[in-house]
């Protein structure tokens, strides 16, 4: 879902809001990522310009590549389902203008343990939410973690509720440690939302958010954000167009998860429906600069990263899950 953003502000970039703390570098291995140049897996960039003619190379052997390749020319302009006003997109491009990326916060040992045991919780909602959010007493099929029930009413707008505790503490899971001990592993994070009933008219989507982030957008369409979205099954990096095809729409009795990985393979995002994995990508996959923002500042391990789910329409219940350790390896 995209909802009038599109031909506004086509192919922005924000290089004065790109997050990266000159007081606070990520800390050794990784070097500290610069904005103004392409990421790459690894981190490692190389000075000397490709080699021309390229060398040439031998076919990879079938089923080397564990995701399918990005497609260049996926992005579409328009949602065909709904389309936000233009005026939120504009206010939500000031808002990333005059707000950096915040820094990683420093965490006290009990706020450590509630997100290793689930005990997220949710943020007081944005002022465009309408609606009911109250802390589940008992979770059907939950062992450990924590949910939350929410309802959205008549007027609720485009909002994005965000969780009251990072699933991703840059300054305690970055670099995530290997089995072994030491830096250099892989930091996963994974939550899922249980659709009750979404009506027409009305829309929800599963995502992560590194703050700050504008409350009256949903997750994905802006700055540090990636998500799916319920209406229209299309994925959003940091696109306030039509997004790219990626699911099937999300459907009533349905739980849909949503998990990122951090790590220097690179950053990948997974998709679950009734948990079973459906679909995969990488945010620093090669895409066309010309026609997309960057969507990893925010998202390349240096900030804090949250769980977040949209709402746009009332009528809506859900219930957000949070898994703790089971949800969580960092």
């Amino acid at each position: 879902m995209s909802r009038l953003r599109k031909l506004f502000g086509y192919g922005r970039t924000d290089n004065n809001s790109n997050g990266f703390h000159p007081d606070r570098p990520p800390p050794e291995p990784y070097p500290a990522p610069n904005p103004y140049q392409p990421s790459s897996p690894t981190g490692a960039r190389s000075e000397k310009p490709p080699q021309y003619p390229p060398p040439p190379f031998e076919p990879l052997p079938d089923g080397d590549d564990e995701l399918p390749p990005p497609s260049f020319h996926g992005l579409h302009l328009t949602s065909p389902t709904s389309n936000a006003p233009s005026e939120l997109a504009d206010a939500a491009w000031a808002f990333t203008d005059a707000n950096a990326l915040a820094a990683p916060a420093r965490l006290t040992a009990s706020a450590l343990a509630a997100i290793a045991r689930g005990d997220i919780g949710l943020a007081p909602p944005p002022p465009s939410f309408r609606g009911l959010t109250t802390t589940a007493t008992t979770t059907a099929g939950m062992s450990g973690g924590g949910a939350i029930n929410v309802a959205s009413a008549t007027g609720c707008r485009d909002c994005c509720l965000v969780s009251a505790l990072p699933l991703y503490a840059a300054g305690y899971h970055y670099p995530p440690p290997l089995p072994g001990g030491g830096g250099g592993g892989a930091c996963e994070i994974y939550f899922e939302v249980a659709v009750e009933r979404v009506p027409a008219g009305a829309a929800i989507a599963i995502g992560f958010v590194a703050p700050p982030y504008p409350g009256f957008r949903l997750p994905g369409w802006n700055r540090g954000s990636v998500a799916v979205h319920g209406d229209d099954g299309r994925r959003y990096s940091n696109d306030a167009f039509g997004g790219k095809d990626f699911v099937r729409p999300f459907a009533d009795g349905q739980t849909v998860g949503l998990g990122i990985s951090f790590g220097p393979a690179g950053k990948r995002v997974w998709f679950t429906r009734d948990g079973a994995p459906e679909a995969a990508w990488r945010l620093d996959e090669l895409r066309d600069s010309r026609e997309e923002n960057d969507p990893l500042p925010g998202l390349d391990g240096a900030c804090d990263v949250y769980a977040a789910v949209g709402i746009w329409g009332g009528g809506v219940k859900l219930q957000i899950r949070f898994h703790g350790e089971r949800g969580k390896a960092c």
